[in-house]
């Protein structure tokens, strides 16, 4: 989609980014346009900035993570004062992360929970469509498929009557 295409074009420049601002200059933002109009996409400064602003934080806090496993593995193997990153620094990013996850971890049920209501909804809808509409009652309860299988099972009676009058008939023969 055009938006796959406008964030992978996205992340080829903060890897490639000298500056570590939070917002395009004029000549980034050119450049990717160029770059997609050679691809075959007309987007929008704005559309840009918008998806610019969440690679941006995404980017922001891979770094961060990064730089607190570091600081974790530092500080497991030297002295904790001699590091230029404090105490808090690697705190403060470990809440960060953390509260990342939880959120994940709420949206995932909240989306779960929707889909389960509107599914609950849906089934409910139908079901008070067939209950109010008599054709709908006809066809479930009289259409070929229901007619079938009362023949099915009227024909499975008759083949057990068929074998029980057979074994009688062998049960006589033999006496």
């Amino acid at each position: 989609s055009i938006n796959k295409k406008v964030v992978a074009e996205l992340q080829k420049l903060i890897q490639h980014r000298d500056n570590n601002t939070p917002q395009l200059n004029p000549s980034e933002v050119s450049t990717v346009i160029q770059n997609l109009h050679h691809n075959g996409l007309i987007v929008k400064p704005e559309i840009l900035n918008v998806l610019w602003d969440y690679i941006y934080l995404l980017d922001f806090y891979k770094h961060a993570v990064n730089g607190l496993h570091d600081c974790r593995k530092y500080f497991r193997s030297n002295d904790f004062s001699k590091h230029r990153l404090g105490c808090n620094d690697v705190i403060l990013f470990f809440k960060i992360h953390k509260l990342l996850q939880q959120t994940v971890v709420t949206i995932r049920q909240q989306i779960s929970t929707q889909e389960t209501r509107h599914l609950e909804n849906f089934i409910k809808n139908n079901l008070e469509n067939y209950s109010t509409d008599p054709e709908k009652k006809k066809q479930l309860l009289y259409g070929k498929q229901v007619e079938l299988a009362v023949e099915i099972k009227k024909i499975s009676q008759i083949k057990k009557k068929l074998e029980k009058f057979i074994q009688s008939l062998l049960h006589e023969r033999t006496f």
